[in-house]
C-alpha cells in the first residue's frame, strides 16, 4: 500500500489506505466499498489470473457482480500524461443505467484534467445523454461525436481508435438496461483487439443488488471451491491417502 500513497502524494492526491480481512476478494471488497461509503471501485485488471485466484475461485465476473458501485476494470499501460484522446465508447441504453452521469463525471473530469480531446462512438441518443449531462455538471470537454449502430459485435467500434488513445467503454451488467450478449467476457476480448491501448472498462452501479447479504455471500462462496479445488488439486499431487 505504501507504493500507492507514494503515487497519490506525488500527483497531490491524498490516499487513505485501508486493510480488511474477509473469505473471499470479491465479498470483501463490496462490504468494504459500503463502509467506506464509496462512490467507484477501481480494479486493475489481470487477464491471466494467477494460481491462487484460479485455486480459489475468483473472477472478474464475480467480483463485478458483488459490488454495488460504479466498477472501473483499468488496464493503463501508457502513463495518462502522454494520452491525447480518449475514445469514450457508449452502447445503446447506457444514458439508463443507474450510475450513468456519475462514471461519466469521473471519466469527464480526468478529461478535463488531462485537456484530452474526445470522441464519443454513439448512437444519436446516447450522445445527446452524453452532452447534456456535462452540460448539468457544468464540465466543458472537446467532444466529437461519430455515430455508430452496428452494435452487434462491439467490437468493430474499436476501429476508430488509434495507438496511443484512451479508451473508455461503458459495460452493461446482466440484466441491466444497456446489457447485450456480446458483452460477455468483453475485457478478456478487448484485450486481443486492443493489445497496446490504455484501457478502462466501466460497469455501472446496478439498481438493485442480488446475492449481497453476508450470508449469499458464504453460501458456495469462491473459498469454499477454493478449498475443493485445492483438495482435488493435492489427490493429483500426492494420491488419496488410504
Amino acid at each position: 500500500l505504501r507504493t500507492y500513497v507514494s503515487q497519490g502524494a506525488a500527483a497531490e492526491i491524498p490516499v487513505q489506505p485501508h486493510v480488511t480481512l474477509d473469505f473471499h476478494v470479491s465479498s470483501g471488497i463490496a462490504r468494504t466499498s459500503r463502509e467506506l461509503q464509496a462512490t467507484t471501485v477501481l480494479l486493475d485488471w489481470i487477464i491471466k489470473p494467477s494460481l491462487v485466484n484460479t485455486l480459489l475461485g475468483e473472477s472478474v465476473s464475480s467480483l463485478v457482480e458483488k459490488i454495488d458501485r460504479n466498477v472501473f476494470l483499468c488496464r493503463l499501460i501508457e502513463p495518462l500524461v502522454t494520452v491525447k484522446r480518449m475514445v469514450l465508447i457508449c452502447p445503446p441504453l447506457s444514458e439508463r443505467e443507474n450510475g450513468f452521469e456519475s462514471w461519466l463525471h469521473a471519466v469527464a473530469h480526468l478529461g478535463r484534467q488531462q485537456s484530452l480531446a474526445v470522441l464519443v462512438v454513439a448512437n444519436s441518443t446516447g450522445y445527446a445523454a452524453v452532452t447534456d449531462a456535462l452540460k448539468a455538471h457544468k464540465l466543458t470537454l472537446s467532444t466529437v461525436h461519430h455515430p455508430f449502430d452496428d452494435w452487434d459485435d462491439l467490437l468493430v467500434a474499436t476501429r476508430f481508435v488509434r495507438l496511443g488513445d484512451l479508451v473508455v467503454i461503458s459495460c452493461g451488467r446482466i440484466g441491466s438496461p444497456s446489457y447485450a450478449p456480446y458483452m460477455e467476457s468483453l475485457p478478456s476480448k478487448l484485450s486481443k483487439y486492443l493489445e497496446f491501448q490504455n484501457l478502462i472498462v466501466v460497469y455501472p452501479k446496478p439498481f438493485s443488488v442480488k446475492g449481497s447479504s453476508e450470508a449469499e455471500l458464504m453460501q458456495g462462496s469462491p473459498l469454499t471451491r477454493g478449498y475443493e479445488t485445492i483438495e482435488q488439486f493435492g489427490k493429483g499431487l500426492f494420491g488419496s491417502a488410504k
